[in-house]
């Protein structure tokens, strides 16, 4: 959700779909790569997200002028 919040609605619609199919088929055991995957992309969203709000409030500010 917090790609969505952020304006990057493609992206966010992808992982919530991973996200989704992943624990669908976890009681099948091929679920666990899927889930990991989404994990794995958070984590690394982490370090991503101030980036993303910095430009999103510098865009804000362009067309503010």
């Amino acid at each position: 959700m917090h790609r969505m919040y952020l304006g990057r609605w493609i992206s966010g619609f992808i992982m919530l779909a991973i996200w989704g199919v992943g624990w669908l088929t976890v009681p099948i055991l091929i679920g666990w790569p899927a889930v990991g995957f989404v994990v794995l992309w958070c984590i690394i969203d982490l370090f991503l997200i101030p980036g993303m709000v910095r430009a999103d409030r510098e865009d804000i500010r362009r067309r503010l002028r």
